[in-house]
């Protein structure tokens, strides 16, 4: 053990890296938190539909209630088919909207 150099111990070898491991995974943070979405918008969706239950209004909180739910899908990249703002239903020209019915 007396004539060992740092060469020969693996952890201090592997230490010496640290160093470069902190400034890659700190970049890849920053970068990763640059794409987030400020929780501000996302709140702000959700007192407008809040604020259209309270008042009453169906209908606005409806439309809000649907524009919120797309850009959470569209923020999350997810796929939705298309609905009807007001009535819920799938869109006539939507490519999920298939005919189910048995005669």
């Amino acid at each position: 053990m007396a004539g060992m150099g740092m060469g020969d111990d693996p952890l201090l070898a592997m230490l010496r890296f640290a160093p470069i491991v902190f400034v890659v995974l700190g970049v890849g943070f920053v970068v990763w938190l640059a794409r987030q979405r400020l929780p501000d918008d996302v709140h702000r969706e959700h007192v407008r539909v809040f604020e259209a239950i309270r008042a009453g209004d169906s209908r606005a909180a409806r439309i809000a209630a649907t524009s919120h739910l797309r850009r959470a899908a569209a923020r999350l990249n997810l796929p939705i088919p298309g609905r009807d703002a007001l009535t819920g239903a799938a869109a006539p020209n939507s490519s999920t909207n298939k005919s189910t019915a048995k005669k």
